[in-house]
């Protein structure tokens, strides 16, 4: 990609893309692959999790804080859903 004018850049098959994205991380493999890929790209990352808690640990939420290390990624975002998502199984 190279760059365009401020805020944006040019994909390689031409259209405009922002140079800023949010990462989702899962905990598993292939989401801080494409972290990866998204920062070789240029693009500025944040980062958001969805954690499971109280119905799982932490541990992914713990392994997705570290992998925001190890990435250059700023700033991560934890969202517990899982009240939310025990009440809709409940229901």
């Amino acid at each position: 990609m190279r760059q365009k004018r401020a805020g944006s850049m040019q994909s390689t098959w031409g259209f405009d893309v922002a140079r800023r994205g949010v990462l989702l991380l899962s905990g598993g493999f292939d989401s801080p692959i494409a972290g990866h890929l998204m920062a070789r790209q240029g693009l500025d990352l944040i980062a958001a999790h969805f954690s499971l808690e109280p119905i799982t640990d932490d541990a992914a939420a713990i392994k997705a804080r570290t992998l925001c290390g190890i990435l250059g990624i700023p700033s991560l975002y934890v969202v517990r859903v899982g009240e939310a998502f025990a009440e809709v199984a409940h229901d």
